[in-house]
């Protein structure tokens, strides 16, 4: 089934049941995800790019999260370190979209903790990268 998914949307996705997991810090069952892929790429693909959320009290204090509060949902972390490529077949139902000031926020926090970039030095790209998007 083709959906209509567009960069910075949340969804509820389903990565599956646990069962056997024999990776244990892999995330399963549903969950919501925030895609940062172009429109242009998964629409083609079929297989956003994007970070898993999660609503664990523990990983809310990560140092690799944003803390974000969707309307009608549980106040979610987006984790940096849970970056996937999904089947938009896993994509259940959107629940909102980040809005951009987040996305600067969680981008630098993905520069620097994971990446280890200079965040003074990627605030120039997001601006263009959001321009594109956000173009009225």
């Amino acid at each position: 089934m083709n959906k209509k998914i567009d960069f910075l949307d949340i969804w509820l996705i389903e990565l599956g049941e646990d069962g056997n997991n024999i990776y244990k810090h892999e995330q399963f069952g549903k969950r919501p995800f925030v895609v940062i892929s172009q429109n242009s790429y998964h629409e083609n693909s079929k297989t956003p790019i994007g970070f898993i959320m999660t609503t664990s009290d523990a990983k809310k204090n990560s140092k690799y999260t944003l803390t974000i509060q969707l309307p009608n949902q549980p106040e979610s972390a987006i984790n940096t370190s849970q970056i996937k490529t999904l089947s938009q077949d896993r994509f259940i139902s959107k629940l909102g979209k980040l809005n951009e000031l987040d996305f600067k926020k969680l981008m630098e926090i993905f520069f620097k903790q994971i990446i280890g970039g200079d965040s003074i030095k990627i605030d120039v790209n997001l601006n263009s990268i959001l321009a594109n998007h956000f173009k009225k």
